[in-house]
């Protein structure tokens, strides 16, 4: 082997042994998303949930994670669509539970998502609604986060 091809050989192997790519730990996933909603399903007597996008913007202040959703979502009230989270490795969880109607029903939404690079996160969300007297609803969707 010449020693222009050795070099250029072991150049590539400690650059791949040695990991010049980010993990999700060194990810930062604050900034404005595209969010697609898909494979959609509702379970108790709600009218079904929809596939779709839009987008969210996650932020941090003080160690504090809040995922706001925006554009293409609907949130009534605002509240709703503000969760706070946390972060366990490279999964970031966030939740809300927010009163939404004058009989006492609360909603809860959550969403689980892992960075997969500065571009890129998948993960799952969920919407659920309980009544005081025991009625409750469940949405569940696929999350995938682009910019």
């Amino acid at each position: 082997m010449k020693r222009g091809a050795l070099v250029f050989w072991s150049v590539l192997s400690m650059t791949l042994l040695c990991g010049t790519v980010a993990t999700a730990g060194d990810l930062d996933p604050t900034g404005v998303w595209k969010v697609t909603r898909s494979n959609s399903k509702t379970a108790g007597p709600c009218p079904m949930g929809g596939n779709g996008s839009g987008e969210l913007r996650i932020e941090e202040a003080g160690g504090a994670l809040t995922l706001t959703y925006g554009e293409g979502m609907s949130c009534r009230p605002a509240e709703v669509c503000r969760l706070t989270g946390s972060k366990t490795g490279g999964t970031y969880s966030f939740t809300t539970t927010v009163p939404v109607d004058d009989e006492g029903g609360k909603v809860t939404n959550t969403a689980v998502l892992d960075f997969t690079s500065a571009t890129a996160a998948a993960g799952s969300g969920s919407s659920k609604y309980v009544h005081p007297e025991g009625f409750s609803c469940t949405w569940t969707f696929d999350i995938a986060l682009s910019r």
